[in-house]
């Protein structure tokens, strides 16, 4: 089942963002902000909990001990730079997030055969667009310039497509094609940071 090798990138992805959260509402100053980014950080804790259970429930696969590092790599740098970085970064991601489960949901028959598959699924969507807002207008609310916060998506989305490269195949074998996926999660929409 080529989904069961995307699992592991996205608990990776899960357990990042709940550390990111976590870190960034100990930053901010607005009690308001921070009650939200630590909602955020235990909805992310929850991802990880249904990916986990799923990891569980189907058929083994043999870890890519080289793919988890790259992919620990590439979430450890989100977490590096300015409050305002990190948060844009999360905004990029995230709507990248956004995405590809859109992708796959369009592409997989996958989802029909399995129910809390799908459920799991579209419960991390509709959070994930949810995050992305949030994110969006803290990032905006740092004062940093819209245009430098959109440079900062474009960086995280950049390193996102090319994390993803490395899981062509198991795009492919879910019909999705890797090129178009990843061509689509570089390309930035350019009112992420519309004021």
């Amino acid at each position: 089942m080529a989904v069961a090798g995307l699992l592991p990138l996205l608990f990776c992805s899960e357990e990042a963002a709940t550390h990111a959260f976590i870190n960034l509402s100990e930053e901010v100053a607005q009690q308001q902000d921070r009650a939200t980014l630590q909602a955020i950080a235990k909805e992310e804790e929850q991802h990880q909990e249904q990916v986990e259970a799923l990891i569980d429930k189907l058929p083994s696969i043999e870890p890519n001990h080289g793919k988890m590092r790259q992919a620990r790599r590439f979430h450890a740098q989100l977490g590096r730079g300015s409050t305002a970085d990190r948060l844009a970064s999360v905004a990029g991601v995230d709507s990248a997030t956004c995405l590809v489960i859109s992708h796959l949901f369009r592409s997989s028959r996958i989802f029909n055969r399995s129910l809390e598959l799908s459920r799991t699924f579209r419960s991390i969507h509709r959070d994930e667009a949810k995050h992305v807002q949030v994110s969006r207008l803290q990032a905006l609310g740092t004062g940093e310039s819209p245009l430098r916060l959109w440079a900062t998506a474009e960086t995280a989305r950049e390193g996102l497509s090319q994390l993803l490269l490395g899981y062509g195949d198991e795009f492919e074998g879910l019909g999705i094609d890797t090129d178009r996926l990843t061509d689509e999660v570089r390309t930035v929409p350019r009112n992420l940071f519309a004021a």
